[in-house]
């Protein structure tokens, strides 16, 4: 039988500001390295966000000649974490031209970037990428906040390719994506820390396996459903426990975990000092079972602020740049972006660079089509590349079954990795590539029967 499901556009929409990344949202180590950010003027004070651009210089220049190709980014200037994503897109940009730039067809071109925020509005998400399609004239753009079903009715009919962190979701728009992009829009790497868990831990199953604590408001609610729905497709029954938002004082969160006590406890999402307060909260009461997330927190930002006793055994995603054996990193390139990072700024100060895919996935597209025309670069995209290099190993593109039936790339799986704190220490316990990945999407995102209409299921 036919199921079509529904689920509010305006939810939807914000869900994409709840979890915009998979990485760890607003470190405590780093201060803003911008002004004030606005939304009617771009940024001005890196080196590679000057004005804007009029046109986009691709075709007018004979062949053979150095030329300069400018992407859009949209993030929240108004808090750390969007911050550090212009800052690492710059970084990027001024890695690949420190080589000599990006090798496309027959030219070469320096990459730099135009970046507008958001300002964690809605609203200002499609002013800001208004701004980058018609004022501009940009023909690619990275959106960290700014969510496909927002942006998409800007850029598509103004054949713009944008990827997009966050989720993809159909609210009407589904049939319509043809330049419209997501890397781990869709939680591929939520849902793989939670087959993984089941797996190994068949007590997270139990009637009292897994509980999870957020804030009672509307963005926490979303987020619950959000969360909780890859545990419950791998046989989980996670028990949401709503707190006081806004509330420093959650004593009364942790005397309700300590009285339910779980066999895993998910402390909130968010910053790290949110995740602090939750675990620590329960702690204080007596809860002593297994703490963990799947948000990609280096040691670094949770050792300061977690309680010692709650950090010790602590399970999360491992950072690339934390642990490895590439001089203490996973792979070269992270190893290489941990180290201008530093040159640049003094110390590495765990800047999130989960977004940082979208830019190697769009570089690698470009090199192939060997072109800037937007189309063919899509077609590249769709067509499926595999082992792209990212800082935590390789990512490939990967078909949605379960939202088109066409075959297109909409989305995309990589290596992870999961460590145990151990003495302050991380200890990685598992690693899974994009093909074990990719296992776990199908279970928790089925191909649809034949003749159904492509939808994605929503959290329930």
């Amino acid at each position: 039988m036919k199921k079509v499901f529904l689920f509010p556009l305006l939810i939807l929409l914000i869900i994409g500001f709840i979890l915009s990344s998979c990485g760890e949202t607003t470190p405590t180590t780093t201060q803003p390295t911008t002004t004030q950010p606005t939304t009617t003027q771009p940024t001005s004070t890196q080196p590679t966000s000057t004005g804007p651009t009029a046109t986009t210089p691709t075709t007018t220049e004979p062949s053979g000649t150095t030329k300069e190709l400018t992407f859009g980014l949209i993030t929240d200037l108004t808090g750390t974490l969007g911050n550090q994503n212009m800052n690492l897109f710059n970084l990027y940009a001024e890695m690949d031209n420190a080589k000599g730039g990006v090798k496309i067809g027959n030219d070469t071109y320096k990459i730099k970037f135009i970046t507008y925020s958001n300002d964690n509005d809605i609203n200002k998400s499609a002013s800001a990428m208004n701004r980058l399609v018609y004022q501009d004239k940009l023909k690619f753009v990275i959106s960290h906040g700014g969510q496909s079903d927002i942006v998409l009715p800007i850029t598509e009919p103004a054949n713009v390719l944008c990827f997009s962190q966050c989720g993809i979701w159909n609210t009407g728009f589904l049939d319509k994506q043809k330049l419209s992009f997501s890397l781990l829009g869709q939680g591929t790497h939520e849902i793989s820390v939670a087959g993984y868990l089941a797996e190994t831990y068949p007590e997270m199953k139990g009637p009292n396996g897994l509980a999870m604590a957020l804030p009672d408001n509307a963005g926490g609610h979303i987020t619950a459903a959000y969360i909780s729905y890859p545990y419950k497709v791998m046989g989980c029954n996670p028990q949401i426990v709503y707190f006081p938002a806004d509330q420093r004082d959650l004593s009364s969160l942790g005397t309700k975990i300590a009285f339910m006590n779980p066999a895993w406890y998910f402390p909130n999402i968010g910053k790290v000092e949110d995740m602090a307060l939750a675990s620590s909260a329960a702690y204080d009461a007596g809860y002593r079972g297994h703490y963990f997330s799947f948000l990609t927190s280096d040691v670094g930002l949770l050792s300061p602020i977690f309680k010692p006793e709650v950090l010790e055994g602590f399970i999360n995603a491992c950072s690339a740049m934390e642990a490895g054996d590439v001089n203490g990193c996973m792979t070269q390139l992270a190893l290489d972006i941990k180290t201008a990072w530093a040159a640049k700024y003094g110390q590495w100060d765990y800047p999130d660079y989960m977004t940082g895919p979208c830019y190697f996935a769009l570089i690698t597209a470009l090199k192939a089509a060997g072109t800037t025309d937007v189309d063919a670069v899509a077609k590249v995209l769709h067509d499926g590349l595999k082992g792209l290099d990212v800082p935590d190993g390789k990512l490939d593109m990967i078909t949605r079954p379960d939202m088109r039936l066409d075959g297109k790339c909409v989305d995309g799986v990589m290596d992870n990795s999961l460590k145990r704190i151990t003495n302050k220490q991380p200890l990685i316990i598992a690693h899974f590539g994009p093909e074990k990945s990719l296992e776990y999407v199908r279970m928790g995102y089925p191909p649809l029967p034949p003749g159904q209409t492509p939808t994605i299921v929503p959290p329930m």
